[in-house]
């Protein structure tokens, strides 16, 4: 059983910034922040890739799992989507782009997270994240901006699925067995 916990969402933050850095480093020297990107600041000559969690949505389409019972306990899983934005910021604007490119490639190249490669209370379990780009529209993407009360920048949408959030564990219900059936 997946181990249970409220702080997946920070972890696959975490998992994505790792992902980023290491693909990204070999080529770029970059810092890559979860940060909005309403915090960019002229970085001089640093390249910086800011990973931001934008929106949170139930998975409809795994919404009505079962949920898992093991050593008498009952844990119930909610899925999630979780929709990130990545922003470059350089000196230089070919610079930001080199960055936003490769940090595409990379997520490409990683398009299913395993357990192995994920950070946190997910490491090492059963669990498959699925990273996907998420085109929006020209308005939507304006929209975000204008909420995030920002310059609108170069930037790409990406859709991470599905994330559970567990309860804690419950004993099990015991089954009825008998019933007894009396006319009134």
């Amino acid at each position: 059983m997946p181990n249970s916990s409220y702080d997946v969402i920070r972890d696959v933050g975490e998992t994505l910034r790792s992902v980023l850095e290491d693909a990204i480093r070999d080529t770029l020297e970059v810092s890559v922040k979860l940060e909005a990107p309403k915090k960019i600041e002229e970085t001089g000559d640093q390249n910086t890739l800011y990973v931001f969690l934008y929106r949170i949505e139930e998975n409809a389409d795994l919404k009505n799992l079962p949920p898992l019972t093991s050593n008498g306990n009952v844990v119930r899983r909610q899925p999630f989507d979780l929709h990130f934005m990545l922003t470059p910021n350089s000196k230089e604007e070919k610079d930001a782009l080199r960055l936003l490119g490769r940090a595409m490639q990379a997520l490409l190249e990683k398009s299913i997270l395993l357990g192995a490669d994920l950070q946190g209370s997910r490491d090492g379990t059963a669990e498959q994240l699925r990273i996907s780009m998420n085109p929006l529209t020209q308005e939507t993407i304006t929209q975000i901006w204008q909420a995030l009360e920002a310059p609108m920048r170069i930037a790409a949408f990406y859709l991470v699925t599905p994330v559970f959030i567990e309860s804690e564990p419950q004993p099990e219900a015991e089954r009825v067995r008998e019933r007894e059936a009396r006319a009134f």
